[in-house]
């Protein structure tokens, strides 16, 4: 659910709370189209496949970070995807980075800010959809080379 600049999941009984390291696997896995098992599966898991990835879902379990790397490389994602905090894209968001591109004259870094702007715009605008969106930030941003010397 996309509500009030965030990211959030409902709870059965209607409350929100903030994505933790399971609901990012499960929104990614859902997001691949993978079920429990089959992401069990493709990361090694021999027996209780779906069990395990359900615990680590439901935060019964906090994978190992030598699952996490399995996860996310299965998943092809970089794995602080799982491990940064996710807070939307709400004012707070904005006013960060403003300063980071009042602050900051590296032209990669403002090139990269822009296009996350132009691609936050085109989901609020719905030019793109929540699925499109959502494929954009797991990749975001692009891998930066050095500059050559």
């Amino acid at each position: 659910l996309y509500a009030d600049g965030q990211f959030l999941f409902l709870r059965k009984n209607g409350d929100s709370h903030t994505m933790n390291i399971g609901d990012k696997i499960k929104l990614v896995r859902r997001h691949r189209g993978l079920t429990q098992q089959q992401l069990g599966i493709l990361i090694d898991i021999k027996n209780g496949a779906a069990n395990r990835i359900a615990q680590y879902e439901t935060g019964y379990r906090t994978p190992k970070a030598e699952i996490v790397e399995k996860i996310a490389k299965v998943l092809n994602v970089r794995e602080e995807t799982f491990y940064l905090p996710f807070e939307g894209f709400g004012d707070s968001t904005q006013c960060f980075l403003l300063r980071i591109r009042l602050s900051c004259s590296h032209p990669a870094v403002k090139a990269l800010l822009a296009d996350w702007q132009i691609h936050r715009t085109a989901f609020e605008n719905g030019r793109i959809t929540s699925s499109d969106y959502l494929e954009w930030m797991l990749q975001w941003p692009p891998t930066l080379s050095a500059p050559d010397d």
